[in-house]
């Protein structure tokens, strides 16, 4: 849609065509052109373009397109070469001006291979469904990008994650498409929940093998957050004595070890400042627990200042942003405007340290349900006159 938009400053009729960008199209097509205008080369309206919007400098700078659009599915795409004296992080800092100024719903400025690229969503994305498959006990399925290929959590890049999405923009779905993965990958991980919506989301869990602590309320989540510090204390002893500083070092050489990764899950988690030491203690164990081969999930339906304190939004480095109700809370979690635009299940993220857009995979009731009866906790390991929230199991 970019180059595209670019060859009807010349005159051309574009890449495209007005059937796939109209608006676009109309734009350029009401603008005032002088015979200097037509006249000018590709290159020389692309420098011209971006001059008249303050990124570049004719006298100094250059830009060249690198070949003609990619028109895929669902996307759009051109490349550029940029001269030695810019950098995409010069468009980047204008790319809503840009975005505004192509008339597109859809920008995405990034560099790949040593070329800028811009890339426009031209058609939404399937719905595809979830089914476990087996990976690597670091990465965690998300969906399917652009291009049909799995969008990943890793969480050796990116050791904690947030999912913050406004009523129905998929964020309870996509928290059990994560916790199913790690149940069905990672038998012997431990799962530490807390759901600050009285079990809503989290409560079908609570009796599989996996979950070592549960609470469904603020006072419940302080005691589990009490074990998860417990927990860390024992991990960082184990590996002290052991002679290791790093978690996934101290698995490779000790494949036997009983020590695997550990999650701690909490929903609504922005329900935790009811209680100033809770927040504190969660804050505490995102800066340090990753090093002992633990990783927090934090999700919400809030995404504002007063809900999500700078201390903790600063050390969480993978945001998964997904459909939300207005430009403002998306620019508190991304950065930018463009989350409020999205269907349901669509995902603009940031995910080791790149913006990345894809779609959910859409998980079943009866998928949750038979993996919770097939990873159930023996009658003997349920002890129903125990406060749910305070029942763990033994260390590793």
């Amino acid at each position: 849609m970019i180059l595209g938009t670019m060859m009807m400053l010349t005159g051309a009729t574009g890449l495209f065509g007005m059937s796939i960008a109209p608006e676009v199209f109309k734009y350029i097509k009401n603008r005032k052109r002088s015979k200097k205008d037509v006249e000018l080369t590709l290159d020389e309206q692309y420098t011209q373009f971006f001059s008249n919007l303050g990124i570049i400098d004719p006298k100094t700078d250059w830009i060249k397109a690198v070949g003609e659009v990619e028109k895929h599915e669902f996307y759009s795409k051109v490349s550029f070469y940029l001269s030695d004296t810019l950098s995409v992080a010069d468009f980047k800092k204008h790319e809503e001006t840009i975005r505004q100024k192509l008339r597109v719903d859809n920008l995405e400025i990034y560099y790949e291979n040593g070329r800028m690229i811009f890339r426009s969503r031209v058609s939404e994305l399937p719905i595809i469904p979830y089914e476990f498959e087996k990976t690597p006990k670091n990465l965690i399925p998300l969906g399917i990008n652009l291009d049909g290929d799995v969008t990943s959590w890793d969480v050796k890049k990116d050791p904690h994650a947030m999912i913050i999405a406004g009523t129905g923009g998929g964020k309870s779905n996509l928290l059990n498409c994560i916790i199913d993965h790690i149940i069905n990958n990672s038998p012997k991980s431990k799962l530490f929940l807390i759901d600050m919506k009285n079990g809503i989301e989290l409560g079908i869990y609570q009796n599989v093998r996996n979950v070592v602590a549960y609470a469904e309320d603020l006072q419940g989540a302080k005691l589990v957050i009490a074990k998860i510090e417990e927990e860390f204390k024992a991990r960082v002893q184990v590996m002290k004595e052991a002679g290791y500083r790093d978690f996934s070092k101290y698995v490779n050489d000790k494949p036997n070890t009983t020590m695997k990764r550990a999650y701690i899950i909490i929903d609504e988690f922005p329900d935790l400042n009811d209680d100033e030491d809770a927040m504190d203690s969660l804050i505490e164990l995102i800066r340090k627990v990753r090093a002992v081969g633990m990783h927090i999930l934090l999700a919400s339906q809030r995404a504002t200042v007063d809900s999500i304190p700078s201390s903790l939004k600063n050390n969480v480095y993978c945001k998964i942003g997904m459909k939300m109700s207005d430009a403002h809370n998306s620019n508190l979690l991304i950065g930018r405007d463009g989350l409020e635009k999205l269907n349901a299940g669509e995902s603009i993220s940031i995910i080791d340290t790149k913006e990345v857009f894809f779609k959910a995979y859409l998980i079943e009731d009866s998928v949750i349900e038979e993996t919770v009866k097939k990873f159930a906790k023996l009658d003997s390991e349920v002890n129903s006159n125990e406060p749910i929230s305070s029942k763990v199991t033994k260390l590793f």
